[in-house]
């Protein structure tokens, strides 16, 4: 009988960190921050209404996207779906625009582990600037998904491998700032 338990024990335990591992290696979320860093007083306010095309080593587009006007955050769009952007603006008034905005952040976030990793380069346009070919590093985290099942606000929650690109830029001179 003591033995079944602790087979069982390690059976729930391999089957919660499978799962874990199987989620954050399957869904993803890409954030990219474009700075400009002109006007020193507002150093590091985003750039509003750019465009932007994420490439690979050989140039070819891996996924288009977008800054707001309000904030300059960066949203991707998917190629079926879009933005999902107009989904989470309506998500707090009714529960079938929540789970529009669900359905769609399901596959964008698959389809976004599925090449992010192989991002090299980036476009940038905005304003009368054009800035082609940027090499960007793209930074990967797969969090804490062995804590996944933890009931805590702060901890755990179904996990997902983080992207972020962050780069600089001079909006006055039109040019990428190197570090």
């Amino acid at each position: 009988m003591r033995n079944r338990i602790i087979a069982l024990t390690i059976l729930l335990v391999i089957a919660i960190l499978g799962y874990g591992y199987w989620r954050v290696s399957s869904y993803g979320w890409f954030y990219i921050s474009i700075y400009d860093i002109s006007d020193n007083d507002k150093k590091y306010q985003n750039i509003k209404d750019a465009k932007i095309q994420l490439l690979g080593s050989e140039g070819n587009v891996l996924a288009e996207g977008r800054s707001d006007s309000r904030h300059g955050v960066v949203y991707l769009s998917h190629p079926e779906v879009g933005f999902c952007v107009e989904e989470q603006s309506r998500v707090p008034y009714s529960k079938d625009n929540r789970q529009e905005w669900y359905d769609c952040y399901e596959m964008q976030s698959k389809w976004i582990v599925g090449w992010a990793g192989d991002v090299k380069y980036m476009d940038l346009e905005f304003d009368k600037c054009l800035l082609m070919k940027i090499p960007v590093t793209v930074s990967e985290s797969k969090g804490d998904w062995t804590l996944w099942w933890v009931p805590h606000p702060h901890i755990g929650g179904k996990p997902s491998t983080y992207f972020s690109i962050s780069i600089q830029v001079d909006s006055a001179k039109c040019k990428v700032f190197e570090l």
